[in-house]
């Protein structure tokens, strides 16, 4: 199930079906074309793909067309697997991109303490907060126009919110909650026609429920 709340797009992006009454001057640069899959993974799952392709956290894989397929179809054969994201994205060598699936919504947040004639009082704060995920991208072309590899700044940051009130539903308008963050950090070599796998954060598990991988992928899909 691939679910699009919204996607959220800096300038320089090109993306299917995106109109545009203004496109970059390219000159002489190379537009290049990503696929980025961020997929959730069940707990049980994970440890099988883990041990089929010796998934490693410290060591990103590179897989072909082949072997991506493969274990894409491993993963979904789980009916509580989830594609949370799954853009297209073209931009320039050296230009920042941003993909942002998700929305806002209004919580109360704690805020701190302060006395009241002596007695200390809680006021808390109602604000709106990004819930979602977001990707962030800097590709550079490994060895000039000819290049057949990037370099690749990666950012993936999910924020997803967390009642603190017991009962409290996540879809109310307002809810008493705090914003839990995990972030993805790296720095690639990927070859175009190429794909790296990097497992990423543990979900936190409602109550009741066993807990789940987000795997990160993304193709280098050439220029």
């Amino acid at each position: 199930m691939l679910t699009r709340l919204g996607v959220l797009l800096l300038p320089l992006i090109l993306t299917s079906g995106l109109a545009r009454s203004e496109e970059p001057a390219l000159g002489d640069e190379p537009l290049l074309s990503f696929r980025i899959r961020l997929v959730n993974v069940p707990a049980e799952t994970y440890e099988k793909v883990r041990e089929a392709f010796a998934l490693d956290d410290k060591k990103p894989l590179l897989f072909g067309e082949e072997q991506l397929a493969t274990f894409l179809e491993m993963v979904q054969g789980d009916k509580g697997a989830n594609i949370l994201m799954a853009p297209q994205v073209k931009t320039l060598p050296n230009q920042s991109a941003r993909m942002s699936c998700g929305s806002y919504q209004s919580v109360v947040i704690p805020s701190r303490v302060t006395p009241v004639n002596g007695v200390p009082v809680e006021a808390p704060e109602a604000t709106k907060v990004f819930v979602g995920l977001t990707v962030n991208m800097t590709p550079r072309l490994a060895g000039g126009a000819d290049a057949k590899a990037v370099e690749l700044d990666l950012n993936a940051i999910s924020n997803r919110l967390r009642p603190t009130e017991p009962g409290c539903e996540p879809e109310k308008s307002l809810q008493k909650g705090e914003v839990v963050t995990n972030t993805l950090d790296r720095k690639l070599h990927l070859s175009f026609g190429k794909t790296v796998v990097l497992p990423g954060w543990w979900e936190v598990a409602k109550s009741g429920e066993k807990p789940s991988r987000v795997v990160v992928c993304v193709t280098a899909e050439g220029k």
